[in-house]
């Protein structure tokens, strides 16, 4: 497939080839482009048609053209075979070129990853080959012939039979007691298989008039009841008596009075009704009728641990499970969801918090706080949130019961150097905690608690991934984490792809470097040092610092198991 790279910045396609399923590493993606690897150096990459993109792969340069007699025009060309995971599906393939510019001067990659990336497409024809031929000998030509002609010999008898399929099947309905009919015609012209469709026409009479029925007659229905106003399991009787035109049906009800319900969750009321209209904006979910406001708490259940620890001891204020700080205090998440707190040795009323960003949007609504504690659910009305200052402003600070456990809300609103707007810090303190289970947390707008409903488990990972992604997240085993170029003798830049835009520039978290390894130049390379350089919405751009690399060739990233998980060893960190 030739491609041209126009310097205006469009890409445009030869047609002149086909590819055809399975052609992998006999197809190839040729480049033509004024831009030489003194310039630059070229990746690619490719969206299946199944929507999946592949990671950018490096061009290998092939050789300079000229286009004039004294070769001072010339062209470029680059190549890649094409993978087996491009062609292994028909239709179409869009192909994206990544330019990686150099400085101009000394024939490096530039350190700030000047990239443009230019895009074009192919399609991919279906073939009933596992490896679809590219060439053919002139033998292969002439028994290709001999089957055809063998197979035409075979079917030109034939070929004056007229195949039967069906055709169009009509239906008429008759008048009673006329008799029932079918034509079958068959068409005199083929249709653009070549068959010759028979054509059916059904007549089918209407049944006889049936004995008209006796004239119904209206009953005289009563009904008594009586009922037994106990305690008990209510259980209904039904006795009928009278006659077939004046029924009477006896209802006897017992045990209808309930026992005494359980006592309220704290200052706040469980509904299943819609809230007020303080709840304008925020979208309420109905599950089986009963009305659930959104969580505004991210991660409520607790099942997301990107961090991945079995245990946290808290000596300070640290980030555990997703989402979730905590100080003074021991936290371990449970399997399913759910943690299990205990006060830190020494301390005392431990606590878990929070951060809920753009906090501006909450000022004169009114909030519910509602969780579950050891298995009991309680909950607070919150009153009107009131604007505030940038500086610090605790306008609530209360506490409550859950069941037999002392607890506190304080909600703090502030603006942090490192967030857009303001944020609300949610914490959650408990006096005495022994083993207690919190299996999840609920803040929503609206005067009064709804239904806790535990979210999809893949939203709230992105929504996480937001604020921290750990990259060996899940990792079972050696496995390519992004791509890119070598730089030169000693430094390589990659592209790590993210499954969404990071909050803000993150920090980058490193584990064992043992374990980063670069694959390249038929070499694996341990870096000494690895930096993170930028980041965009979709990709994280790392220098990698390495030893006896070869300038310009391509390389991939890899995280290499050792035996335990992966957890910890590349990670960034967007936190607030």
């Amino acid at each position: 497939m030739l491609f041209f790279l126009n310097l205006d910045g469009t890409v445009t396609r030869s047609d002149t080839d086909h590819v055809y399923q399975g052609q992998n590493k006999v197809a190839n993606v040729e480049l033509f482009t004024l831009i030489s690897p003194a310039q630059a150096a070229i990746q690619v990459a490719f969206t299946l048609p199944n929507g999946l993109t592949t990671a950018y792969l490096p061009m290998s340069y092939v050789g300079a053209y000229s286009v004039d007699e004294s070769n001072q025009k010339q062209v470029h060309r680059w190549k890649l075979a094409v993978p087996y995971n491009v062609t292994e599906v028909e239709g179409q393939v869009g192909v994206s070129f990544n330019v990686l510019l150099n400085d101009g001067t000394s024939g490096q990659a530039q350190e700030t990853i000047n990239q443009t990336t230019y895009t074009s497409s192919f399609l991919v024809e279906y073939s009933a080959l596992p490896i679809p031929p590219t060439t053919a000998t002139e033998d292969e030509l002439g028994q290709l012939l001999d089957l055809l002609d063998q197979y035409y010999a075979q079917n030109a008898s034939l070929a004056a039979k007229q195949p039967f399929v069906v055709g169009t099947v009509k239906t008429n309905t008759l008048v009673a007691n006329q008799q029932a009919s079918v034509a079958v015609e068959q068409s005199t012209t083929p249709d653009s298989k070549g068959n010759y469709p028979t054509n059916f026409t059904f007549g089918i009479p209407q049944g006889i008039q049936g004995t008209q029925g006796e004239v119904g007659k209206t009953p005289d229905v009563s009904a008594v009841a009586e009922v037994n106003n106990t305690v008990g399991t209510p259980s209904v009787e039904v006795e009928k008596s009278g006659t077939k035109e004046n029924p009477v049906f006896n209802f006897k009800f017992s045990n209808i009075k309930g026992q005494k319900g359980d006592s309220g969750i704290g200052d706040a009321k469980l509904s299943n009704t819609p809230g007020t209209s303080e709840t304008d904006g925020y979208t309420q979910n109905t599950v089986n009728g009963i009305v659930q406001n959104p969580n505004l708490l991210i991660n409520p259940n607790f099942v997301i641990n990107q961090r991945g620890r079995s245990e946290y001891t808290c000596n300070s204020k640290i980030y555990t499970v997703d989402r979730t700080y905590s100080n003074r205090s021991v936290i371990t998440p449970l399997q399913g969801g759910g943690i299990k707190l205990n006060v830190l040795s020494g301390q005392s009323n431990p606590y878990i918090q929070q951060i809920v960003e753009y906090a501006t949007a909450l000022v004169g609504k009114r909030l519910t706080f509602s969780c579950c504690i050891n298995g009991v659910v309680g909950g607070i009305v919150i009153p009107v949130l009131i604007p505030s200052e940038d500086s610090t402003s605790v306008f609530l600070n209360k506490d409550f019961t859950v069941g037999v456990i002392n607890c506190n809300i304080q909600l703090t609103k502030y603006k942090p150097s490192t967030a857009d707007d303001s944020i609300l810090q949610v914490t959650l303190t408990i006096a005495n905690p022994n083993d207690t289970i919190i299996s999840w947390w609920k803040l929503e707008v609206g005067s009064v608690v709804t239904e806790f409903s535990p979210p999809n488990i893949a939203e709230e990972l992105v929504k996480c991934q937001r604020y921290y992604l750990d990259v060996g997240r899940n990792g079972l085993g050696s496995y390519l984490i992004g791509s890119g170029v070598f730089y030169n003798t000693t430094l390589a830049y990659i592209t790590v792809p993210i499954p969404t835009t990071l909050r803000i520039a993150p920090t980058l978290i490193l584990g064992d470097l043992s374990r980063l390894t670069l694959l390249g130049d038929n070499n694996s390379y341990t870096p000494t040092a690895v930096t993170l350089l930028g980041t965009n919405n979709n990709a994280v751009t790392l220098r990698y610092n390495v030893t006896g690399a070869t300038a310009g060739n391509g390389c991939a990233a890899r995280l290499v198991n050792s035996g335990n998980n992966n957890i910890g060893i590349l990670a960034f960190d967007a936190e607030i």
